[in-house]
C-alpha cells in the first residue's frame, strides 16, 4: 500500500482545507510548513511516517521551491497547484477517484465554513470542496462543477460568506433533487 503525505502552508488555509476530502479518501495526513521553511516537528513526523511520496499543495507562493527541495530530500514529491486557490481546489478535486454524488461550495476568502464542512465532505465518500467568491463563481470552479455533475451542491455558510446570487448560480450546476 502506498503511503501519501500532503503538505500545505500553515500560514493560509485554502489548500489544506480543499484537500480534506482527498486526504480522507486516501487516508493520508495533512502536515503544515511555512512558506519558506520546513519546521523540525513536521520533518520529524514525515520521517516517522516514512511516506512513499509527498504531495505539496499550492504553488511556490504557498510552499516555496526551497521547502519543496527539502521535502524531496526526504522522499519524492509532486505538487498540486493552480494559478490561484480556486484553481488549486479544482486540481485537487480532479484527483478524487470516484464520481461524487455531492459537492460542497465554500468561500475562498475565509476558512470556518470549509473547516466545518471538511469532515462531512469526507464522510460523503470524498465529495469535493470547491471554493467560490462571495459574489461570484470563478470560471475554473464553474467548469469543475459542470464537469463533475453533482446531484446536489451544499453551500457552506450564509449569505454573508456566499451571496444569494451565487447560491442560485450553484443550484444550476446540481442535477438532482
Amino acid at each position: 500500500m502506498l503511503i501519501t503525505c500532503f503538505v500545505a502552508t500553515g500560514q493560509n488555509f485554502p489548500d489544506a482545507l480543499a484537500v480534506a476530502p482527498l486526504a480522507g479518501y486516501w487516508a493520508a495526513p495533512v502536515l503544515t510548513v511555512t512558506t519558506n521553511s520546513l519546521p523540525a516537528a513536521t520533518k520529524t513526523e514525515i520521517q516517522r511516517l516514512d511516506p512513499d511520496f509527498i504531495v505539496i499543495l499550492g504553488g511556490t507562493g504557498a510552499v516555496s521551491a526551497s521547502v519543496a527541495s527539502a521535502l524531496n530530500a526526504i522522499t519524492p514529491t509532486s505538487r498540486i497547484a493552480g494559478a490561484n486557490r480556486y484553481e488549486t481546489a479544482v486540481f485537487i478535486t480532479a484527483r478524487l477517484e470516484s464520481q461524487p454524488r455531492f459537492a460542497f461550495a465554500a468561500t475562498g476568502m475565509n476558512y470556518p465554513d470549509a473547516l466545518a464542512g471538511g469532515a462531512v465532505a469526507y464522510a460523503s465518500r470524498g465529495a469535493p470542496i470547491l471554493l467560490v467568491m462571495q459574489s461570484s463563481v470563478p470560471s475554473v470552479t464553474a467548469s469543475e462543477f459542470a464537469q463533475i455533475d453533482p446531484r446536489r451542491i451544499y453551500v457552506l455558510g450564509g449569505t454573508g460568506a456566499i451571496s444569494a446570487g451565487v447560491m442560485t448560480q450553484l443550484a444550476g450546476y446540481a442535477t438532482g433533487p
